[in-house]
């Protein structure tokens, strides 16, 4: 009996700190660095980033080391929160965006890459071009 009661108040209690099962991450922030204007801009618009991040989540991703023909479009810096008390986790991508109409996409740490078409790849680039706000500097 002590047993049973031992693990129902452990079971309790790893489900208030949300240890048994723990929050899906949330995308909160992209900072972008436009290479072409060489502009830094911020994503902060929650529907934004739940588009966004929908896209990531949905992308087929494959293992492999890519090199371009040229330089980015964009660097963009995804920031994503697991819980208020912890650290925020950063990861970073490199974007093409192609004359046909798709988007390129490489995680250079994770050596990942994917390649998104149609309507999914203009919603990527509308995100990241058009729904940006200028960075403020800090003094």
């Amino acid at each position: 009996m002590w047993i049973t009661i031992f693990l129902l108040l452990i079971f309790s209690i790893a489900q208030y700190l949300n240890i048994a099962h723990p929050k899906e991450p949330q995308l909160t922030r992209v900072d972008i660095a436009n290479q072409q204007d060489h502009k830094n801009k911020m994503i902060v618009d929650n529907h934004a980033l739940i588009e966004l991040q929908g896209v990531w989540e949905d992308a087929l991703w494959e293992e492999s080391k890519r090199n371009m023909a040229r330089v980015e479009d964009v660097d963009i810096r995804l920031f994503y929160e697991y819980k208020p008390d912890f650290p925020k986790n950063i990861e970073q991508y490199k974007i093409w965006f192609s004359m046909n109409g798709s988007t390129e996409i490489i995680n250079p740490i994770e050596n990942t890459y994917v390649k998104l078409e149609g309507e999914t790849a203009k919603k990527v680039q509308n995100i990241l071009l058009n729904k940006t706000v200028e960075k403020t500097a800090t003094p």
